[in-house]
């Protein structure tokens, strides 16, 4: 089956859906198929390339920036999308289409659905989803009768959590299935635990520096816990619009030799990165299903986590991490010094969040459900 991926975001650029875009081609080249990605272009990387068995097409967006995006070049991507269609669909054979985020490759799936009958599957990811982000509810109630067409004519509506299921449904009457991110257990693999005490314990952060993942706040409260204990060292992983302000209160605070900075790094530098960690840190405000949650957890890390969808979705409390409520983020500090006190506690976690990752959550069973979705669509449509 020849299966076109839609999205704004494909490595290098983007972060978690960009990932999942790509380990998604990534097994159903593994399992047979041929994948056709649409993305951006950035800086030299564009027109049409050959990637791992994936073809991509990077069409024209006026993207600045690797970490972060506006509604300006989103949409150009629809605009350039729209323009680029034609001779890529004149040029390949599609069977179906997935498109990562309702806005802006809804509607692209919309409109190869309408031209050329290519039926679509809406994959949900987060801020796209009305009540993740109180900030973009104005764009979401304009954009209500746009995502209403989209969803009305979507074979099937994907969402990577059940409280990311739960916000669309409630937001749209339109059902939503549920089928969770993966991660690549082959490539992150546990990290040997010392028992010999350290005089420091490393704390880790990766992500997008943005309002969503709650950074400031997590600045705030190591600065607490250190008051506390001041044998913690934080990892701050990752580049974004909220850096500056990031970096001006860990100076204001005066912890910096207490904190590492490192700006997006590549997925073998992040596994040893990983690795070299005591303790993953997700203090989100919403997510759809963190991939960083699940590789730290790979990696045999124990997590302290935001106590929300996506989240609560993978770390089981007490036993592969802690959850704290977002209501009550002083927790944090209690969590962060509970576990820095006990390698044996950490090591136990660990070890079941590993076991966990690998037993529920791989990109290939991920592959399979979209698959699967694909192929009942085409039974019931032999049927009729």
């Amino acid at each position: 089956m020849n299966i076109l991926l839609l999205n704004y975001e494909y490595p290098p650029i983007g972060a978690g859906a960009a990932n999942a875009t790509y380990n998604i081609a990534k097994s159903l080249v593994e399992l047979g198929h041929r994948p056709i990605v649409i993305t951006s272009a950035f800086q030299d990387q564009k027109g049409r390339t050959i990637e791992n068995g994936i073809t991509v097409y990077r069409l024209r967006a006026n993207r600045k920036h690797k970490d972060h995006s506006n509604i300006i070049q989103m949409i150009a991507f629809i605009i350039f999308g729209f323009l680029g269609l034609r001779k890529i669909l004149n040029d390949e054979v599609v069977d179906a289409t997935i498109a990562f985020f309702t806005i802006p490759s809804g509607p692209l799936a919309w409109y190869i659905k309408f031209r050329y009958g290519i039926p679509y599957i809406i994959s949900l990811r987060g801020g796209d989803v009305p009540g993740t982000e109180t900030s973009l509810n104005t764009i979401h109630k304009i954009l209500k009768p746009i995502r209403n067409l989209i969803f009305k004519d979507a074979i099937s509506i994907v969402a990577n959590s059940k409280g990311l299921a739960q916000l669309s449904e409630k937001a749209d009457p339109y059902p939503v299935k549920i089928i969770p991110n993966g991660v690549d257990c082959e490539f992150y693999i546990p990290k040997i635990y010392s028992r010999k005490k350290s005089n420091i314990v490393n704390l880790l952060f990766v992500g997008r520096f943005q309002e969503q993942k709650n950074i400031l706040n997590l600045i705030e409260h190591f600065y607490e816990t250190l008051k506390v204990n001041k044998k913690l060292h934080l990892t701050i992983v990752g580049n974004g619009p909220l850096k500056d302000l990031i970096l001006s209160k860990a100076h204001n605070l005066t912890i910096e030799k207490n904190l590492s900075w490192l700006d997006w790094q590549d997925k073998k530098s992040l596994k040893i990165i990983y690795r070299n960690a005591d303790i993953f840190i997700n203090p989100s405000l919403y997510e759809g299903m963190p991939n960083t949650v699940m590789e730290a957890m790979a990696c045999g890390l124990p997590v302290i986590a935001s106590d929300i969808f996506g989240n609560n979705d993978l770390v089981i409390d007490q036993k592969t991490g802690k959850l704290f409520p977002l209501k009550n983020i002083n927790k944090l500090k209690d969590e962060i010094l509970e576990l820095s006190e006990s390698v044996v506690l950490r090591e136990q976690m660990g070890k079941a969040g590993c076991e966990r990752v690998r037993k529920y959550f791989s990109w290939k069973n991920v592959a399979l459900e979209y698959l699967k979705i694909l192929k009942q669509y085409n039974k019931s449509i032999s049927k009729s």
